[in-house]
């Protein structure tokens, strides 16, 4: 049986709670086990079961499996199957958390030069609207660690296979994690490349080295993939529609039958509601985007078609700053996962899908010290959402 509902806590098929003597400790954790947090739990003890899992990636309930399998047989009888998962889970995700605020303050270092700036970015990071999420048992705090830690082993460290490893696990974390890949592209097509080398040469060297970074964050979604196809069709009478499809993917096939993900599918009068909940973040992603990509596009144009004259071309657009090189590059990935999440998602979490995007607090913290108002605007959005958010999430209401 899967958990289809926030306050079903099923373990392959019988009650969590007649596994553990200690249920005091089993109902404070109950406020923490909603939504989401029910599936990674149920993946974690009974494993991809049924279709539906498959819309959620292996490497977080990967993780609480194998921390229940350390777990002692003493610890876990006093506990139960459930509280045990949790407590690992909580223990994760908030470390994780914590990992995810240093990467973010490194890299902000890095891009805008500006211990003011990087402070207050940094702090609105930690205070960020999801926040709630961020303490529950989500891949929110894991994709962010990878991530944050991805960027700045690329464009700080300028060490691209470390990179390729960080977003491989970006991947196996949540689907977007193959989006990624697009950093090393405009990083070779657009950075400045050694001038001492032929042109064919350091075509050729890039072409490789971004080849084979590219099927790192691809190959976590490729692998999950040919195992849902195994699973759910290879033996299997009758056959699921899906598995007859000339490209068959179980992720988009699970997301449009049971998530109701497709284009415009959410855009319903009973769901404004939830728009109304996203319209925040979607607007302020879509502004800064604007307001960025604007001012930089020709540049970026300029840079990605001179071939000859790169160096001379780039040298008057600098790789860090506010409206650089990188923050350009990311700009841009967070305008396309705020117009996907608007036209395809389940709009309402837009939030947390946004969270890990540095360029939100980036320009939040250069515009709130530009102005006392807006300054008192995005702190009050940041403690309302963080306050709604802790009070509805643990009491089972939507806020996903």
């Amino acid at each position: 049986h899967v958990p289809t509902t926030s306050t079903e806590q099923l373990v392959c098929g019988r009650e969590d709670t007649e596994d553990g003597t200690n249920g005091m400790l089993q109902r404070i954790l109950e406020g923490f086990a909603q939504w989401d947090t029910q599936h990674f739990l149920y993946i974690a003890q009974c494993g991809y079961t049924h279709e539906q899992n498959h819309a959620f990636f292996p490497f977080l309930p990967g993780l609480l499996h194998l921390s229940i399998q350390i777990t002692p047989a003493s610890v876990h009888a006093w506990l139960g199957s459930q509280a045990t998962a949790m407590l690992w889970g909580l223990v994760l995700c908030n470390s994780a958390f914590v990992g995810s605020a240093v990467f973010f303050y490194r890299l902000t270092k890095h891009v805008l030069a500006n211990e003011q700036l990087v402070r207050c970015a940094t702090l609105l990071y930690c205070f960020n609207p999801a926040s709630i999420f961020c303490s529950a048992v989500y891949t929110e705090s894991l994709y962010a660690l990878f991530f944050f830690a991805g960027l700045f082993q690329l464009y700080v460290k300028d060490r691209w296979w470390l990179a390729a490893i960080l977003f491989f696990h970006c991947t196996a974390i949540r689907s977007n994690g193959i989006l990624c890949a697009g950093y090393f592209w405009y990083t070779v097509l657009i950075e400045v490349q050694p001038t001492q080398r032929s042109l064919s040469t350091r075509i050729l060297s890039g072409a490789t080295r971004v080849i084979a970074c590219t099927m790192a964050c691809f190959l976590p979604f490729l692998a999950f993939e040919a195992f849902g196809y195994h699973q759910q069709c290879v033996g299997v009478d009758p056959l699921p529609n899906w598995c007859a499809s000339r490209i068959p993917l179980l992720y988009g096939y699970v997301q449009k039958t049971y998530w109701e993900n497709g284009l415009l599918a959410f855009w319903q009068l009973k769901q404004i509601p939830n728009f109304i909940l996203a319209g925040p973040i979607l607007f302020f992603s879509f502004y800064i985007s604007w307001r960025c990509i604007s001012k930089r596009w020709r540049h970026f144009w300029r840079a990605l078609l001179s071939f000859r004259n790169h160096e001379m071309t780039v040298k008057g657009w600098s790789a860090t700053g506010l409206y650089g090189r990188i923050s350009f590059c990311m700009t841009v990935h967070l305008a396309f996962l705020s117009g996907f999440c608007l036209l395809f998602m389940n709009v309402q979490v837009a939030t947390r899908f946004l969270a890990a995007s540095p360029p939100l607090y980036w320009f939040a913290a250069h515009m709130s010290q530009q102005s006392c108002r807006i300054r008192k605007i995005i702190w009050g959005y940041l403690y309302t959402y963080i306050a709604l958010g802790s009070l509805l999430f643990t009491n089972a209401y939507p806020w996903t």
